[in-house]
């Protein structure tokens, strides 16, 4: 009885060991906000404080815009596949989940061009081509996508 439950203690003193040794060097978070990349060395656009601001703003109330619209894409998403495991499934509603699910992302697209947009408004003209040009050359992640594809909108979320 005894040696069956050395060997699980063993394992359990190991895999503590292993955390206690991970965390050894303390946390790896601060408690200061993390620089915009924008303002970090990467790329300086030399931002106003109203510009700063005014960016802020506008990212909080796209960030809710946003939130708020995908969720109920997602929401729609899942009644659709429930249609589609139902039993009988029906015809009419599926084809109505799938109308609205393109008028939802349709409106997506828009609002994230109109914030776009909105972002050329609030920068300067070079301060807009440093940041087109930032994305377009300096920015190693975007694997390749075209100015206005799926990476330039990230690009654009992390304005301050």
């Amino acid at each position: 009885m005894k040696k069956t439950h050395t060997i699980p203690l063993i394992v359990v003193m190991l895999l503590l060991g292993g955390i206690e040794a991970a965390f050894a060097g303390g946390p790896r978070w601060s408690s200061k906000p993390l620089p915009s990349k924008y303002e970090s060395g990467k790329v300086n656009l030399n931002l106003t404080e109203n510009q700063t601001k005014e960016l802020q703003d506008l990212r909080l109330e796209y960030q809710k815009e946003m939130l708020e619209a995908r969720g109920t894409l997602q929401i729609k998403r899942l009644e659709l596949r429930g249609q589609l495991l139902s039993e009988e499934p029906n015809r009419a509603k599926i084809d109505s989940l799938v109308e609205e699910r393109g008028e939802l992302w349709t409106d997506i697209q828009k609002k994230i061009l109109d914030y776009q947009l909105k972002v050329k408004e609030i920068l300067t003209e070079e301060q807009w081509n440093k940041l087109r040009l930032y994305h377009s050359f300096g920015n190693k992640a975007r694997k390749g996508r075209d100015v206005g594809g799926r990476g330039y909108s990230r690009c654009l979320r992390a304005l301050p």
